[in-house]
């Protein structure tokens, strides 16, 4: 937040392929020296085993779930 630097994606379709690869560039993106959380909705896309199996191996992107009600 301090530089104002925003890594974003737009994309037509939401499948877990197009999640994975913004999480990549993320991790990619930001100094390895700071912490990266990822704080997501109950959208499926986000459950997908593709998604899920992500943070063990990658233990600086922690996934978070909004509430669900």
């Amino acid at each position: 937040m301090a530089t104002g630097k925003v890594i974003g994606s737009m994309t037509t379709r939401h499948p877990a392929s197009e999640l994975k690869r913004f999480v990549i560039e993320i991790d990619d993106e930001v100094p390895d020296d700071l912490a990266v959380h990822l704080v997501l909705d109950h959208y499926a896309t986000h459950k997908t085993p593709e998604i899920t199996s992500w943070p063990l191996c990658h233990p600086r992107l922690p996934r978070h779930f909004t509430p669900a009600s």
